[in-house]
């Protein structure tokens, strides 16, 4: 369905990482459309609670649909979010309302889908990637960010005028021109996709190590990576 045109950039990750400990080797291949479904259920952005905490959180930066509103809301969550495993022997995911009713408590799928839930709440197109690499299985959410270098560009612009506590490390505009590859990203026909992990320290900080894994789409459309 979706493939990756780029690799993943297996760095380290800065700071606290939590990773699905089931999510691993065969049983995440034999799991992944129960795993997808019950993601793609997860996400409700027409919730109400979902809606007006999206609302309550974007207008910082009224207005359309734009990337500060992804940022305003992705260091929110960051800041306030507290980790607890899933009940023992099973893999959770909470639909994103019951993560807000929970005080934004959760493992690391229950901020993704809670994260992907927000974006497409207030007008955006988000996706999650359940991935597994040597360090176990994770997941987390994408945000996408433009057709083309040109459009992610004037996106970064926007944040950089905008406030600059929501400005996006300067190796994404180095990446842009031409003159490295340091900034986190998938890129497919469906666009550029910026990668939300929670466990990083910006918006398009480094990548989970992964050797594979699925996207989901809110629409129920999911693909290996």
């Amino acid at each position: 369905m979706w493939k990756a045109v780029s690799t993943f950039i297996l760095l380290v990750l800065i700071g606290l990482t939590q990773y699905v400990p089931s999510l691993q080797g065969n049983s995440f291949n034999e799991y992944a459309p129960e795993y997808a479904k019950k993601v793609k259920d997860a996400i409700t952005p027409a919730h109400p609670t979902v809606r007006t905490f999206a609302l309550r959180l974007a207008r910082e930066f009224p207005g359309n649909y734009n990337i500060g509103q992804v940022c305003a809301i992705w260091y929110y969550l960051k800041k306030n979010w507290r980790y607890v495993n899933d009940p023992r022997g099973i893999e959770y995911f909470a639909p994103a309302n019951e993560s807000i009713d929970a005080k934004l408590s959760g493992d690391c799928d229950d901020f993704a889908i809670l994260m992907a839930s927000l974006i497409e709440a207030i007008g955006g197109s988000s996706r999650i990637i359940l991935a597994f690499g040597p360090q176990g299985g994770h997941a987390y959410c994408e945000v996408c960010v433009g057709q083309n270098p040109q459009q992610v560009q004037a996106i970064i612009n926007n944040i950089a005028k905008i406030h600059p506590n929501y400005r996006i490390l300067d190796s994404l505009k180095t990446f842009l021109s031409g003159k490295g590859y340091s900034f986190s990203y998938h890129r497919g026909p469906d666009g550029y996709w910026l990668n939300l992990d929670w466990s990083a320290e910006h918006p398009g900080g480094p990548f989970f190590p992964a050797t594979w894994g699925i996207v989901v789409y809110p629409d129920g459309r999911w693909g290996k990576m």
